[in-house]
């Protein structure tokens, strides 16, 4: 399972709160803080990885984009890859580079479920209305997974569900 998404959405944070190990994974209010592919295992069948993130990051340019083309790649050519969960900031919804990654998976028929995070950030009505708008334009896309999930790290929101749909996933891998 890949975690993906732009730079200070909380995929690191979300992986201290699926873990319930928090510090394994460094977070950082500044954007960019992870550079390189983690990789931690979940029990005997499952992999969490945790990809840089792209978009706005306190790097070089080059470095960014060297980012942007390892996601791409990682999301497009890793066999046994069983799920991406692509995290988009609840708050501010679904960007362009978002869009492009979709479309990628798409392409290569890549599964992948959206996880809307920061959800304690934002009243709960926003947060519907957030999570109906990217249901909507997601509709007609065949590789989305059901259903979208929303999070939030700080206050532990969604971290179960997103646990349970975890290992419903790793009943169907081979260890």
């Amino acid at each position: 399972l890949v975690y993906i998404g732009r730079s200070n959405v909380g995929k690191s944070s979300l992986l201290n709160a699926l873990t319930r190990q928090w510090g394994v994974v460094r977070t950082s209010d500044k954007p960019g803080l992870t550079q390189t592919i983690n990789f931690f295992k979940l029990g005997t069948k499952l992999c969490l990885v945790d990809l840089p993130g792209y978009g706005f990051a306190y790097a070089k340019e080059e470095v960014k984009e060297a980012w942007e083309e390892l996601v791409k790649e990682y999301v497009s050519t890793r066999i046994g890859l069983k799920r991406v969960c692509l995290l988009i900031d609840t708050k501010w919804g679904m960007k362009p580079r978002d869009h492009e990654l979709i479309h990628l998976m798409e392409r290569y028929q890549t599964k992948y479920q959206i996880v809307l995070t920061k959800t304690d950030m934002v009243f709960p009505l926003d947060v519907a209305r957030r999570a109906m708008q990217i249901e909507e334009a997601l509709k007609e896309h065949r590789s989305v997974v059901q259903p979208l999930m929303m999070v939030s790290s700080k206050s532990g929101a969604g971290i179960r569900s997103l646990r349970t749909a975890l290992v419903k996933i790793a009943r169907f891998v081979k260890p």
